[in-house]
C-alpha cells in the first residue's frame, strides 16, 4: 500500500521493520535516490576535479585524534571549486568535532574492555544535543546564499562547540520557514545516526550510509547550488562542486569516525561489520577508487599518475607516505589500516582489500565496490532496518508490522532467562516471542550428540571472504 506524501512536520521514523519491507524499499524512490547519489558522486570524482592539485601544501595538517600520516586534508587551493556557505559551515562543524570533542571527553581508562568504552555514550549524547543547532546553522547558511565563507565557518565551529544559540542564528541569518524547521529536525536525526549507536557502542556501514542520506538531503536544500534541488538538477557545471563537496565532507567525516572508533573502541557492527572493508567502512573506498581514476585520467603530473597506475600500488610504502598521495581517500584508508594493524601482514588483516589490490584496473575496483555497496549494504535488512525516513528521504510504503512504542529493554530473545532456548518456556512463566531468532551458533559448533548443527543455527563452513568480483 502506498502512503500519501508525509507532511513536512512529521518526525523521522523507521519504516523497514521486517524483511517483508525490503521489496517495497528497493522499489522506492528513496532507494533509487540514495544509490543515484552515490553513483553520481563517484562519476563526478572520476572527472578529476578533486585531486592533489586542488590542495595547498600546508593543508596536510593532522587531526589530534587520527594517525598523523593518513589524515585527509580539507583545505582546497584557490584554484579549486568554491563550495557553498552551507558546505563550509558543515566542514567547520565536523572539524570542530574531530579536534575537540574527544579531547574534552577522554575515554574512561578504568574500563578494561575489548570493545565499547562507556564514555562514547556521553560523546553521543553531546552529538544529539548539538546536532539540531549544527543543522540549523547549515540550513540557515543555505537559505541565505549571500552568507560569507568566514561567517559560515564561524557558525559551524560555534554550533559544534556549543557556543551558538538558535536565537543568534535567527538574528544573523533570519528565521527559518516552517518547513525548514521541520527539515532541521529531520537532518539532525540523520546526522546523529551517522556516528555509531550509543547503546551497542558500535559502528558500521549503516552509519556511514546515514551520512550519505544526510548529504543527499542537504543537496535537496541547495548544498551544491541554490538552483540544485535534486539529482536531476545536477548539470555539468555542478560536477566539480559535487566532487569537492562529497570528497571533503567524507574526509572530514572520517576524521571524526576514526577518532571515535579508536579512542572509544567501537565494535564493528555485525560480524566484522557488514562488508565494511576495514571493519567499518565501504563508501570511502568506492569514492577513493573513483578519485584515483580521476587522477589517472586528468592529472597533469605524469609521475603522480604513474605511481597510482595499478591498484597494487597500495603495497608501496613510497605511495602511502607521499604527502600528496596519502591525501587521496583510498590511499588514506589503506594507510590508516596499516598504521592500526602493524603487527600482522596486510593480507591477513584485510584479505578482501588485499584481493582487490590485484585487480587489473581502478575501474574494475570502483565498479566492484559499487556492486558490493548495492548488493551487500543497502540491500541487506540487517543494515537498512535502522534507516529513518522523513520528508527529504521519504518512505512511500506501509510498514509490514506496526512499530514498537519503545525500544526493547533487553538484548536477549527472552528477558526472563537469557539462556533459555528461543522456542522454550521462560522462567517466571513468560514465553518467548513466536518470531524470535534462534540462538546463534558458532559456525564450527556441532549439534547435539556431535551431529551437524540444525539448519538456521549458524553451522556449516565459514563463508569465503574474498571479494565477490575478484578472480
Amino acid at each position: 500500500m502506498s502512503l500519501p506524501p508525509s507532511p513536512p512536520s512529521s518526525a523521522p521514523s523507521r519504516r523497514i521493520l521486517s524483511p517483508a519491507d525490503m521489496p517495497p524499499f528497493q522499489a522506492s524512490p528513496a532507494y533509487a535516490e540514495l544509490l543515484g547519489f552515490v553513483k553520481m558522486a563517484g562519476e563526478c570524482l572520476k572527472k578529476g576535479s578533486h585531486t592533489p592539485e586542488s590542495y595547498t601544501p600546508e593543508s596536510n595538517t593532522p587531526s589530534s585524534n587520527t594517525p598523523s600520516s593518513n589524515t585527509p586534508s580539507s583545505t582546497p587551493s584557490d584554484t579549486g571549486p568554491t563550495l557553498t556557505a552551507g558546505a563550509g559551515c558543515l566542514l567547520a562543524a565536523l572539524s570542530e568535532m574531530s579536534s575537540r570533542w574527544i579531547e574534552e571527553l577522554p575515554p574512561d581508562e578504568t574500563q578494561k574492555r575489548r570493545f565499547g568504552n562507556p564514555t562514547f555514550k556521553v560523546w553521543h549524547a553531546r552529538l544529539a544535543e548539538r546536532a539540531p543547532v549544527i543543522c540549523r546553522a547549515v540550513v540557515g547558511c543555505l537559505s541565505k546564499p549571500g552568507t560569507g565563507a568566514e561567517a559560515a565557518e564561524g557558525f559551524g565551529r560555534r554550533a559544534a562547540s556549543g557556543e551558538l544559540e538558535a536565537g543568534e542564528l535567527d538574528d544573523a541569518l533570519g528565521p527559518l520557514a516552517t518547513n525548514s524547521e521541520a527539515h532541521v529536525t529531520e537532518l539532525a536525526t540523520y546526522l546523529t545516526s551517522s556516528f555509531g549507536h550509543p547503546v551497542r557502542i558500535d559502528y558500521g556501514t549503516g552509519h556511514e550510509s546515514s551520512f550519505a542520506v544526510f548529504l543527499l538531503s542537504l543537496l535537496k536544500l541547495g548544498l551544491l547550488d541554490p538552483e540544485v534541488r535534486g539529482l536531476r538538477d545536477v548539470g555539468r557545471e555542478h560536477k566539480a562542486v559535487m566532487a569537492a563537496t562529497v570528497a571533503r565532507s567524507f574526509e572530514a567525516y572520517l576524521a571524526v569516525t576514526r577518532g571515535i572508533q579508536t579512542d572509544y573502541m567501537l565494535e564493528p557492527a555485525g560480524s566484522h561489520g557488514v562488508w565494511g572493508l576495514d571493519d567499518y567502512h565501504c563508501l570511502p573506498f568506492f569514492f577513493g577508487a573513483c578519485q584515483i581514476q580521476g587522477v589517472l585520467d586528468h592529472s597533469a603530473d605524469s609521475a603522480l599518475a604513474g605511481a597510482l597506475d595499478l591498484p597494487d600500488c597500495i603495497h608501496s610504502s613510497a605511495v602511502r607516505e607521499s604527502p600528496r598521495i596519502n591525501q587521496l581517500l583510498y590511499v588514506s584508508c589503506i594507510g590508516y589500516i596499516r598504521e592500526l594493524k602493524k603487527t600482522a601482514p596486510f593480507a591477513e588483516t584485510s584479505p578482501m582489500l588485499n584481493d582487490i589490490s590485484f585487480l587489473p584496473s581502478w575501474s574494475k575496483v570502483s565498479s566492484g565496490l559499487l556492486k558490493l555497496y548495492e548488493g551487500e549494504v543497502v540491500s541487506k535488512f540487517v543494515v537498512v532496518q535502522h534507516f529513518v525516513f522523513g520528508d527529504l528521504f521519504r518512505a512511500t510504503w506501509e510498514p509490514s508490522t506496526p512499530p514498537r512504542s519503545a525500544a526493547p529493554a533487553h538484548t536477549f530473545v527472552n528477558p526472563d532467562d537469557p539462556f533459555a532456548e528461543a522456542s522454550g518456556q521462560a522462567r517466571g512463566g513468560g514465553t518467548t516471542r513466536p518470531d524470535a531468532m534462534p540462538p546463534t551458533r558458532a559456525p564450527w559448533a556441532a549439534g547435539p550428540g556431535g551431529a551437524p548443527p540444525a539448519p538456521g543455527g549458524g553451522g556449516g563452513p565459514m563463508p569465503d571472504t574474498r571479494a565477490p568480483w575478484a578472480k
